[in-house]
């Protein structure tokens, strides 16, 4: 299967699953780093940036499919914007 085929739910469902099977290792010494997973190899690479992760695991197989996370994180980024309102006394 080429890599453009393969649906965001596989991608997603054994990145997920790749990811159970690192948490305890990866967890304790990278809370809060990104872990970029070749969902197809299964191999990985931790980093405080996505790009960079990401960069080092297309190094390995260019055609990897790759599923990122936040290290201990639900989400890797925040979607969305926060609105200030200033305090008018």
């Amino acid at each position: 299967m080429h890599s453009s085929d393969y649906p965001r739910e596989v991608v997603v469902s054994r990145g997920k699953a790749i990811y159970r099977q690192l948490r305890d290792k990866v967890e304790p010494a990278h809370k809060g780093k990104i872990l970029a997973i070749d969902v197809k190899t299964g191999n990985y690479e931790i980093d405080d940036e996505d790009a960079v992760a990401m960069d080092r695991i297309r190094a390995k197989n260019p055609d990897a499919m790759v599923y990122c996370l936040r290290i201990g994180s639900p989400a890797v980024h925040r979607f969305g914007f926060r609105v200030s309102v200033p305090n008018v006394e």
